[in-house]
């Protein structure tokens, strides 16, 4: 759910990027939707694990004492 949601913000900052960038240098409105679309899949499909990387295994560390305290 995270991944389409951030994929979905990405596809719309994107699009409004580049219907900035075609509205400044006076190309078709179309490049917003291409940059846009691109943005978003490629965050839905992350394919190199940049954005959304496997979560790392906890590993449980033992609490030391400090030597002041009382055992």
């Amino acid at each position: 759910m995270k991944r389409l949601f951030a994929a979905a913000l990405w596809a719309y900052a994107f699009w409004y990027l580049g219907a900035f960038i075609a509205l400044t240098i006076g190309i078709s409105d179309l490049f917003g939707l291409i940059l846009g679309t691109s943005a978003g899949v490629l965050i839905a499909v992350d394919p190199r694990r940049v954005v959304f990387r496997p979560a790392m295994p906890r590993i449980a560390l033992p609490v030391s004492r400090s030597a002041g305290e009382p055992a």
